[in-house]
């Protein structure tokens, strides 16, 4: 008798287990489309005004290096994680890859262009040369940054319909 209640327990156990560790459609929205606006928010020209204006009122604790990392980098790199961390199911798997896709290609950005013009801050360099090389970065990397968020919001509209949620893109 004791060796069926065990059982039961531990067939109980498990279940609950397995139905802890299921992902709410939400939960993918929310981890994927919602947290890659981590990429757009930092992926603006207000992101260099701000730096600049806080570089140039002595208001930035540390440098441009330091506030490019904390602002844009780190963020980025823990959504990323967040979207390393979701059950790949067969359902959400395409808008699983496309988010990172969105991410990564956004940590790539800030970690080149963004730490490269945050040095051109730091080492006080003529605004001229600040804000052409922003331009250029943004002439390099804007169509095909905008591609990949189109496909990512899509793929989420498409999902968030499928499983009822309210969902949109702006």
């Amino acid at each position: 008798m004791k060796g069926i209640y065990y059982t039961a327990v531990c067939i109980l156990l498990m279940a609950a287990h397995q139905a802890c560790n299921q992902v709410s459609p939400e939960k993918y929205i929310a981890v994927t489309a919602l947290n890659s606006n981590l990429v757009s928010t930092a992926y603006r020209p207000m992101f260099f005004t701000e730096l600049i204006a806080l570089k140039g009122d002595g208001r930035l604790t540390g440098s441009a290096k330091e506030y490019v990392m904390e602002r844009a980098v780190k963020p980025v790199q823990k959504a990323i994680g967040k979207v390393d961390g979701l059950r790949k199911t067969d359902d959400a798997k395409e808008l699983i890859a496309t988010a990172k896709e969105v991410m990564e290609y956004g940590q790539q950005i800030f970690e080149t262009d963004y730490l490269a013009i945050a040095q051109l801050i730091d080492t006080g360099k003529p605004e001229e040369e600040i804000h052409a090389a922003i331009a250029k970065m943004y002439e390099d990397t804007e169509e095909t940054l905008f591609q990949k968020f189109d496909k990512l919001d899509q793929l989420a509209i498409a999902y968030a319909k499928k499983h009822n949620i309210s969902f949109s893109v702006r």
